[in-house]
């Protein structure tokens, strides 16, 4: 019983699901279900198998294969499946119709090393495989097909490339060496015959000129034997159909190549040909090379590639020769005129090579003429200027319209500018064969173009990052040449309006000031040096700015005024600070005639209540001490930061050790933050010092049982704000107070109304003192000077 062919074979993979869906109906094969047991058992077991397998079955060998085989067939997969395996592989046919035939008479065949050109993953490569070919017998037991078992040598195909490449390499070298000086286009062809020859390991090489001639083939061997014209009528026709330019022609085995009919494999074996290769090239206008081999063998795509390579070089050696025979013939006449030239002239051939300098040619490039001969152009122009170069040669060489430029010549360290005109070189037959230049050196005034250019970058660099406005006018119409960008900062206003009228300048300028700075622009413009401080009203705010302006004259080369320039500075904060520095000085001669009549009344007022000096000095120190603290104060506040009232008293209690989280007797009730004029500061501090003074000594916090609570509030519903002051004592023994009329209370009672116009009240009640105070917060009176 026979599966289906929707089910059979019964693998996985792309060439199992492939044999399932091909129509083999209309196969040479047949239908699957007629098939001999031995093919599809056979191609059960090269699907399952993960190594590269494939099965050419019958007498016209139909190619079957695995997975692993078709990722080695590139693009004769699909194409190639079921198809006879000598047009698939139409390269070697030669190889596997004699696999096919050893097959078939039951041998086994080993092909170690074999080297196959593939093309997969888009491109050509050289790999050597490992082959081993058995016969697959049929029912009967007679061979029937061939199974193929491959194994790719990855490394060896690797050294083997690398060393191909590096034999290709050498040769190209050789050939480049050996023809660098050569002069006649027939020892080109030898030379280069021999090199080819050589290097392929055949005995002859073919040659075949671009423009059509015959097919001349050179024995390779440097024996003195004469090349040999074979017509192009004859093996011309033959090999190229005519088309001796274009057409490719490799042939692995002539007398076994299917594409070759019987007349033309009898020519070729006629001239003892086994095996050629003639590549097509990648232009017509190439000349051809063509192996010619008396044995058959395969031909690699390293091998056809060099030909094609060779044939390449020899043509563009060959149209060095040419050019320099043509140049040879008007040298002469050339060289009597070009060596009398006052400017440099030179010649170069199609490919960029100098061959002719004159004297001043070499003067101009700096370059000795030794250095300059067989140079290429490119080579001595300037790296940054190869490309338009490079370009303007291509159109000279299509075009022949001349073209004058301004290049640099030499290394990036040290270039040399030219001006240098370039047209067509033509030989006799009108052809160009290369270009003519004449130069001149440009290398002086173009540094000295650069140096300005560096400088005017460098002095606009100055401009831009400066704060100052810089300005430079035209002397005699007042032209503004140049502005800096600070120009629109300090003005406010855009630069482009004083650029397009020079006067609109001077209607910025205050009123007041526009006399003086038109006389300062006279000055300036007669050749004197000023500098002037005036106002501006700038358009954008109104603003009015204080400036000051530098301003010079500026002479040319020959002492004649020719600009005036300036450099304008924003002074108008400076003027600020100044004025605001006499004020901070009034004010603090007047603070210290008022610190030093304060201490004057303390150290009265102390002496007063002191019983003897040591008394005098502990009070009077003390009370020092607190107006050193309230000064502290003052001198760390920030710029335009008042002095707080809850930092104040925080301040005079922890002098004490006391406050809320230290001591439970005190409480503290307030708003943080109110703050207190400098004025109002000082005197706070000594009535607030002379308050917890006496709650210490005498009152509420004299004793473990004594309570002080201080609560402090602004009234913003009043006239003007008031910041109210509530000192409260409780739990005071009667017998401990002694301070009916003390220097505390005077101060309260007197000192803070007259000073600060404050409202005070002090009281002395049975449990302790109560006192408060209600301090205007703005506009407090000035007391009298105590002068």
């Amino acid at each position: 019983m026979h599966e289906s062919a929707a089910t059979w074979p019964w693998s996985d993979g792309d060439m199992a699901s492939r044999f399932r869906t091909f129509d083999w109906t209309h196969s040479a094969l047949g239908p699957v279900q007629a098939w001999p047991a031995a093919l599809r058992s056979t191609v059960a077991t090269m699907l399952d198998s993960p190594v590269p397998m494939a099965l050419a079955w019958g007498r016209e060998g139909r190619y079957l294969y695995n997975d692993a085989i078709a990722a080695l067939l590139g693009q004769r997969h699909p194409a190639g499946f079921a198809q006879p395996m000598v047009e698939v592989w139409s390269e070697i046919a030669r190889d596997v119709s004699a696999m096919l035939e050893d097959a078939f008479a039951g041998r086994s065949v080993k092909l170690r090393r074999l080297a196959f050109e593939l093309h997969r993953d888009g491109r050509s490569e050289s790999v050597l495989f490992d082959v081993d070919c058995s016969p697959v017998r049929g029912d009967d037991g007679a061979p029937a097909g061939m199974v193929v078992v491959v194994r790719e040598l990855a490394r060896e195909s690797a050294v083997r490339a690398a060393e191909e490449l590096g034999h290709r390499e050498r040769c190209l070298l050789a050939l480049s060496d050996a023809l660098r000086d050569l002069t006649d286009p027939g020892e080109i062809h030898d030379v280069a015959a021999l090199l080819l020859g050589a290097h392929l390991g055949v005995d002859r090489i073919g040659h075949v000129e671009a423009d059509g001639g015959g097919l001349v083939v050179r024995e390779c061997s440097d024996d003195g034997t004469a090349a040999v014209a074979w017509p192009a009528a004859v093996l011309g026709d033959c090999l190229f159909g005519g088309s001796q330019v274009t057409r490719a022609a490799v042939f692995d085995d002539v007398a076994r190549e299917p594409l070759l009919d019987t007349a033309t494999r009898t020519l070729l074996a006629a001239h003892d040909i086994g095996a050629l290769a003639a590549p097509a090239p990648r232009a017509p206008v190439i000349d051809r090379f063509v192996a010619l081999s008396r044995a058959p063998r395969r031909w690699s795509t390293s091998e056809l590639d060099l030909l094609r390579e060779v044939g390449e070089r020899v043509q563009a050696a060959t149209e060095r020769a040419r050019v320099k025979i043509a140049l040879a013939s008007s040298e002469e006449r050339f060289r009597a005129v070009a060596e009398q030239a006052e400017v440099g002239v030179a010649l170069a051939d199609r490919d960029g090579r100098l061959v002719y300098v004159n004297d001043r040619h070499c003067e101009v490039t700096g370059m000795s003429r030794e250095a300059l001969i067989d140079s290429r152009i490119r080579a001595i122009t300037h790296p940054d200027d190869r490309a338009l170069s490079a370009q303007q040669m291509d159109a000279l060489y299509r075009t022949g319209t001349p073209f004058t430029v301004e290049k640099r010549i030499g290394t990036r360290d040290a270039p040399r500018w030219i001006r240098i005109t370039v047209g067509p070189w033509r030989d006799p037959s009108g052809t160009v064969v290369g270009s003519l230049a004449i130069s001149l050196d440009l290398t002086s005034r173009r540094q000295a173009e650069q140096a300005l250019r560096d400088s005017e970058a460098r002095f606009r660099q100055f401009g831009d990052a400066s704060s100052d406005v810089l300005w430079i006018r035209n002397a005699r119409t007042l032209e503004v040449e140049y502005l800096s960008p600070a120009f629109e900062t300090i003005y406010g206003q855009q630069r482009e309006v004083s650029l397009r009228d020079p006067r609109y300048w001077m209607t910025m300028v205050h009123p007041d000031d526009a006399v003086a700075v038109r006389a300062n622009a006279r000055r300036v413009r007669g050749g004197a040096r000023s500098s002037i401080e005036f106002r501006i009203i700038r358009p954008a705010d109104g603003r009015v700015v204080w400036i000051r302006n530098t301003d010079f004259p500026l002479y040319d080369e020959e002492g004649r005024l020719q600009r005036i320039g300036g450099i304008g500075r924003d002074i108008t904060r400076e003027r600020d600070d100044a004025a605001l520095m006499e004020t901070l000085v009034a004010e603090l001669q007047h603070r210290t005639r008022n610190l030093i009549a304060v201490i004057q009344s303390l150290a009265r007022r102390t002496q007063q209540e002191s019983r003897d000096i040591d008394g005098f000095g502990r009070s009077f120190n003390r009370r020092l001490d607190a107006l050193g603290r309230v000064q502290a104060l003052l001198s760390r506040r920030a710029d335009g930061e008042g002095v707080s009232f809850d930092a104040l008293l925080g301040q005079e209690l922890d002098a004490h050790g006391i406050g809320p989280e230290g001591d439970p007797r005190v409480r503290l009730q307030g708003p943080a933050g109110v703050p207190l004029r400098a004025r109002a500061v000082q005197i706070l501090a000594l009535a607030l010092h002379e308050l917890t003074t006496n709650a210490l000594k005498h009152g509420a916090l004299s004793n473990a049982g004594g309570r002080l609570a201080i609560r402090w509030a602004v009234d913003a519903d009043s006239a003007e704000p008031l910041l109210g002051v509530e000192w409260e004592e409780s739990g005071v023994l009667l017998a401990s107070v002694e301070r009916a009329n003390g220097y505390g209370r005077e101060l309260i009672e007197r000192a803070l109304p007259y000073q600060l116009n404050a409202q005070t009240r002090y009281e002395l009640r049975d449990d302790g003192v109560y006192c408060t105070i209600r301090v205007p917060l703005n506009g407090l009176a000035q007391p009298p000077d105590p002068a």
